[in-house]
C-alpha cells in the first residue's frame, strides 16, 4: 500500500516535471489568469449595468 502511494507521487512528480519543463505550466497559468480576469471584468460591468437601470426603473414610479 505504502509502495503504491510513493511509486504514485514520484509518477506525479515526473508529469510535473515534464510540463514545467517544458513551459506549459506558465502558458496555461496565464491564459487561466486571462480568463478569470475578463469574467471577473465582465460580472462588474454587467453589475454597475443592471445597478443603473434599476435606479432608473425606480425613478419612473
Amino acid at each position: 500500500m505504502i509502495l503504491a502511494i510513493i511509486s504514485s507521487s514520484k509518477a506525479f512528480a515526473g508529469v510535473e516535471e515534464y510540463i514545467r519543463g517544458n513551459a506549459k505550466f506558465n502558458v496555461v497559468i496565464v491564459v487561466l489568469a486571462i480568463i478569470f480576469i475578463g469574467i471577473i471584468l465582465f460580472l462588474f460591468r454587467l453589475d454597475r449595468k443592471i445597478g443603473k437601470l434599476e435606479k432608473q426603473q425606480e425613478s419612473k414610479k
